[in-house]
């Protein structure tokens, strides 16, 4: 990805890649991919490159969607 990620800042996406931590047994890399797949489609728009992060969240943590979901 070699463009910014200013769009990461974003307090309550940070709480929220905390507690998929505390509650995902697949540790921080399907975390990471899920906060990455909402900033993208939240911020962004952009739904393409947000399946392509839920698809790597789900592939590493299947279930994660779901929790999102439910967290947001």
């Amino acid at each position: 990805m070699g463009e910014s990620l200013y769009w990461l800042e974003d307090y309550p996406m940070a709480e929220l890649a905390f507690q998929f931590a505390m509650r995902c047994p697949g540790g921080e890399q399907p975390v990471g991919f899920a906060r990455l797949a909402q900033s993208v489609e939240k911020g962004r728009g952009d739904k393409k490159l947000a399946e392509e992060f839920w698809a790597e969240a789900e592939a590493a943590q299947p279930g994660i969607r779901e929790l999102a979901n439910e967290e947001v």
